[in-house]
């Protein structure tokens, strides 16, 4: 739990999912390979979290662009 939400505040602020942490690994590759079984309740939270943070990104992303947009 505790390396899923490293994951979200480095989503949240702002990091490219691809970009490498270490090696060649990066927040993806982390998703992708996480060190317990698929199915396992520590999975789904860790890929819920992954996600709900790529969400969230995306809906602050969206708010900061409308407010940058001169009302017409």
């Amino acid at each position: 739990a505790r390396s899923a939400q490293c994951v979200e505040a480095l989503i949240l602020g702002g990091a490219d999912i691809y970009f490498c942490l270490r090696g060649n690994l990066t927040i993806f590759d982390w998703m992708n390979n996480l060190p317990v079984p698929c199915g396992s309740k520590k999975y789904d939270l860790a890929k819920k979290t992954f996600f709900d943070a790529l969400a969230k990104r995306d809906a602050l992303r969206q708010a900061a662009q409308e407010s940058e947009t001169p009302n017409a």
